[in-house]
C-alpha cells in the first residue's frame, strides 16, 4: 500500500492520479478515504503550480538546516545568530568557489521521437506509450518537463534528433549564471563583541525557561508510523513491519495483557540447580561412589570362607 500511495503522489497527470487512487481504494478503502480529505496540491505533483519549476515532495532541505544548526539552538540569541552569520559566510564562498569549475552535463533516455513539424514531435517510450512533446513552448504530455523546468526524457529524444543543445531547453534556474547570481553576494566578517559600539550594553536576556523533569530531548519529534534514521543507535528491538501475536491464544494484533480467550496457565519450568551446587555435587559423586564400592568389597571378602 505503501508504493500505491507513493506512485499517486509521484503522478504528474490527472489521468495518472487517477488509476493510482483507484488502485489505492481497492487495496485500503480507509487509506483512499482519509487522502481525499486532504487538498492534492499539497502532496500530489500533477497539482503543483508549473512557474515554481520544483516538484519536490519532501522536506529534506528543512531537515537539512535544522539538523546543521543543532549545535546553535541551545545558546543565547546573539550567539545564535554569530554562528549562523559565520556558517552562511563560509557556505557561499565554498559554492561561489565549486560554480566557477562546473562543466554543463545531460543525460537521455532511449525513446522514438518522430518529428511532425516546426518544435512539435511525436514520442513513442519503451512501454508503447505515446506522448507530445512541443519545443518551442516548452511542454510534454506527461508534465515533468513543466514541473521542474528541466527537459524529461521525452523532450530529450526530441532534441537530440534534431542535433539541438540540450542546455538551451533547460530552464535558467538550474543554469550556472543564476547559481553564480545566488551566491554572489558576500557576508562580510564581523569584529568580536568586545570590540563592538556601546558593547554589553542592552543585553538581550533569555526568555523564561521552566525545567521539565527527565533527560531533555534533542532530536525531532517523529510523526506517528515514521520510520527511525537508519544513523541512529538501536538501543531496542524494532516493531515496525512486523505482526506481534498473543502468546496465549496465539491470534495476531495484540498482546497477552489484552486477550479476551481464556487465559491458560503456563507451566513453571522446574528450577535449575545453582552453578556452585552442580559443581560441588559432580566433584563429590566419584568419591562417594569409590567408596561405596571399597567398603561392598571389603564386606564380601569378610563372609567368604
Amino acid at each position: 500500500m505503501k508504493q500505491k500511495l507513493w506512485a499517486a503522489a509521484r503522478a504528474t497527470t490527472v489521468e495518472e492520479f487517477n488509476r493510482h487512487m483507484a488502485e489505492l481504494k481497492e487495496a485500503n478503502i480507509l487509506a483512499f478515504q482519509w487522502l481525499s480529505t486532504n487538498p492534492i496540491s499539497e502532496w500530489n505533483r500533477c497539482a503543483f503550480r508549473e512557474g515554481l519549476k520544483c516538484d519536490i515532495l519532501l522536506n529534506n532541505l528543512c531537515e537539512s538546516f535544522n539538523s546543521t544548526i543543532v549545535g546553535a539552538r541551545q545558546k543565547c540569541i546573539l550567539t545564535i545568530l554569530e554562528q549562523l552569520r559565520d556558517y552562511l559566510m563560509c557556505r557561499m564562498a565554498t559554492r561561489r568557489e565549486a560554480a566557477s569549475t562546473w562543466k554543463n552535463k545531460a543525460v537521455a533516455r532511449l525513446c522514438h521521437a518522430k518529428w511532425a513539424g516546426g518544435f512539435i514531435f511525436q514520442v513513442i517510450t519503451c512501454t508503447q506509450d505515446q506522448l507530445v512533446v512541443n519545443l518551442g513552448d516548452i511542454c510534454c504530455s506527461c508534465k515533468q518537463f513543466q514541473l521542474s523546468g528541466i527537459p524529461c526524457g521525452h523532450a530529450l529524444a526530441c532534441i537530440y534528433s534534431r542535433n539541438l543543445n540540450v542546455y538551451e531547453y533547460v530552464d535558467s534556474f538550474y543554469k550556472k549564471e543564476s547559481y553564480e547570481k545566488t551566491y554572489a553576494p558576500i557576508i562580510y566578517q564581523m569584529p568580536h563583541p568586545d570590540r563592538w559600539p556601546n558593547a554589553r550594553q542592552n543585553v538581550i536576556l533569555p526568555s523564561l525557561f521552566k525545567q521539565m523533569p527527565g533527560r531533555p530531548k534533542k532530536a525531532r519529534r517523529r510523526e506517528a508510523g515514521e520510520l527511525p534514521a537508519t544513523n541512529e543507535p538501536r538501543t531496542k528491538a524494532r516493531r515496525f513491519n512486523m505482526i506481534m501475536h498473543c502468546r496465549n491464544c496465539k491470534q495476531p494484533g495484540y498482546y497477552y495483557s489484552g486477550c479476551k480467550e481464556v487465559i491458560i496457565p503456563t507451566p513453571r519450568k522446574p528450577r535449575a540447580k545453582p552453578r556452585d551446587e552442580v559443581a560441588t555435587s559432580s566433584t563429590q559423586s566419584p568419591t562417594l561412589r569409590i567408596t561405596r564400592s571399597r567398603s561392598c568389597r571389603g564386606a564380601g571378602s569378610g563372609t567368604q570362607p
